[in-house]
């Protein structure tokens, strides 16, 4: 038995799946610097915090700076140099 070919559609609007996330990364690594407080900016521990800022920079090719104090993790991303190196 032969199955009848369906026609080919020309476009879909696939819905985005995944993890959305919580943050709003295009800001926070748009160069400037930043204090995200916690339990006021971010429900994590600090260096949970950190560890998500660097993995969304190199996703970006960007090179970012941290530094925790308290509960308080400082950032600001930069461009990556030329040579690809941190």
């Amino acid at each position: 038995m032969r199955f009848k070919m369906r026609e080919v559609v020309k476009t879909i609007e696939w819905e985005k799946r995944g993890r959305h996330s919580l943050y709003d990364w295009d800001v926070l690594l748009n160069g400037k610097q930043w204090a995200m407080v916690e339990d006021e900016d971010f429900n994590c521990r600090p260096g949970s915090f950190r560890n998500g800022a660097r993995n969304m920079a190199k996703k970006r090719g960007l090179k970012i700076q941290t530094k925790i104090e308290g509960g308080t993790v400082f950032l600001q991303a930069t461009e990556r140099a030329d040579n690809g190196l941190v």
